[in-house]
């Protein structure tokens, strides 16, 4: 059994080079005590935000499919950013990039979709090859950089030389970064008013020449006859610029400054991915040798890859900390589901969970005085406890959020079971507090046999229960603000 399977979210984000979004989305978890992600399979941007909207107090993640949103454009990306940034949660869109490096790039960056301008993670199959990741990745910090930048201009402006005569002319002289200058012809009326007319472009004029009155007229030159003046205007323009990161750089664990109770402030400026290493559907092709390959190549690009879609964990090096995202996830139907306003007590949704997640934390730990971590493990995996006998007649099988933690998951990964419901802000907290106590489960395990009672404690604060929970309000009803 790996070490990160027994360690909190919080211990597991403090791990020595824990890349700062893998460390940011732990963190993340442990203040929320949500590791839910709502995958939203919708058809409108409308739908998509009303659910990011309803949902996003209890996921730490939603799961996008940019390409079956008939409408997606500017207003889906900003919408989605914005709701995410407010209800804290990270955008993963679930593009499974499958091809060629130039080709994925593309994809990833360009295009109506502009996924990596919005989405923090994305994932992608690996039989293309290595390179695709590394291609991903180039595509990523081009993205970052040219999206992330504000560009300043300064523009200065030289005087009015008078010439010859005294004549009142000035001779009108541009220059920016490729020094190319303009001429333009003036003549001035006695009543003030002014004609303009452009002369031929020069590019061979030298930013710091102002010809003379007959190098500039020739034999073009106004009669004073007509009582009217050639000018000539002189003004000397200057344009420069700058570029400077709106967002700042990814910054470490111990660097990036925390929120009220442990929360961090916002996002760090980096993307990730997310390799697919197993698939929840029936007879797929992703055997065990091809699952090896993904977790070598995500070892030499730890940088970005920040873990794997799969039903297990596959953390088996001392220096593996990959987080595992598992889909498939149900639970069966409840007849009946608690109204918050009706509690009681009349606690709030958040003392309701740290209510519960003490009492799951107890339990786990009085279950583990006679049992191993292992055998524990073993039983949460038997059937009748832990899979459910569910397909949807496409190929998808089901397991229970408690079956998807035993095996090492670290986010569940639910759907229909959210989006098809009648109140789905109420459905995704039920899922969200099944994953919690499944987890919490987990970690209490561990603490019971080899910490005891002190190690529970210690498991509960490091998860955010103490340190968090002021961070999450009761679920907002659909309509409320």
């Amino acid at each position: 059994m790996h070490s990160t399977y027994l360690m909190s979210y919080q211990e597991r984000a403090n791990l020595r080079q824990t890349p700062p979004l893998t460390s940011y989305l732990l963190r993340l978890m442990a203040a929320k005590q949500t590791n839910l992600c709502l995958s939203a399979d919708v058809q409108s941007t409308s739908q998509l935000l009303d659910i990011a909207e309803e949902c996003g107090s209890s996921i730490c993640m939603l799961k996008t499919h940019a390409d079956i949103v008939h409408d997606f454009g500017e207003k889906t990306m900003k919408g989605l950013m914005e709701i995410a940034s407010r209800k804290k949660f990270l955008l993963f869109e679930d593009r499974k990039f499958g091809d060629i490096g130039n080709t994925v790039q593309t994809q990833y960056a360009a295009g109506t979709h502009r996924i990596a301008s919005w989405a923090s993670l994305v994932n992608a199959h690996i039989f293309p090859g290595p390179a695709i990741v590394t291609s991903l990745k180039s595509a990523a910090m081009s993205s970052l950089a040219s999206n992330n930048s504000r560009i300043s201009t300064e523009i200065t402006g030289g005087a009015s030389l008078p010439l010859e005569d005294g004549a009142p002319g000035y001779f009108l002289h541009k220059t920016n970064s490729a020094r190319s200058s303009s001429k333009f012809s003036s003549t001035a009326s006695s009543d003030g008013d002014a004609e303009t007319t452009r002369g031929d472009l020069n590019e061979d004029d030298e930013d710091d020449t102002t010809p003379s009155a007959d190098q500039f007229w020739g034999d073009q030159r106004p009669s004073d006859q007509d009582g009217r003046k050639g000018s000539i205007v002189s003004v000397s323009t200057t344009i420069s610029s700058s570029t400077e990161y709106i967002s700042p750089p990814s910054a470490s664990p111990a660097e990036t400054p925390a929120a009220i109770n442990g929360m961090p402030t916002q996002a760090p400026l980096a993307r990730g991915l997310l390799l697919l290493a197993q698939m929840s559907s029936k007879d797929h092709m992703l055997g065990p040798e091809y699952t090896q390959k993904c977790l070598e190549i995500a070892r030499d690009h730890r940088d970005f890859v920040i873990g794997f879609i799969a039903q297990e964990s596959l953390n088996s090096n001392a220096e593996d900390n990959f987080v595992v995202l598992t889909p498939g996830i149900s639970l069966p139907p409840e007849s009946t589901q608690p109204s918050p306003a009706t509690t009681p007590g009349g606690m709030t949704g958040l003392q309701q969970r740290q209510k519960a997640a003490a009492s799951a934390a107890a339990a786990a730990a009085a279950t583990t005085t006679s049992m191993s971590p292992q055998q524990e493990r073993t039983s949460s995996e038997q059937p009748q406890l832990d899979s459910v006998s569910k397909t949807d007649g496409k190929g998808q099988q089901y397991n229970t959020p408690r079956h998807a933690l035993s095996m090492g998951s670290d986010v569940i990964i639910v759907g229909r079971g959210i989006i098809a419901a009648d109140d789905r802000g109420l459905a995704a907290e039920r899922y969200r507090n099944e994953g919690w106590s499944a987890y919490l489960s987990r970690v209490g395990a561990g603490a019971g046999s080899a910490r005891s009672k002190k190690g529970t404690a210690n498991t509960v604060k490091a998860s955010g229960l103490e340190t968090g929970i002021g961070l999450v309000s009761q679920r907002t009803r659909p309509g409320q603000s």
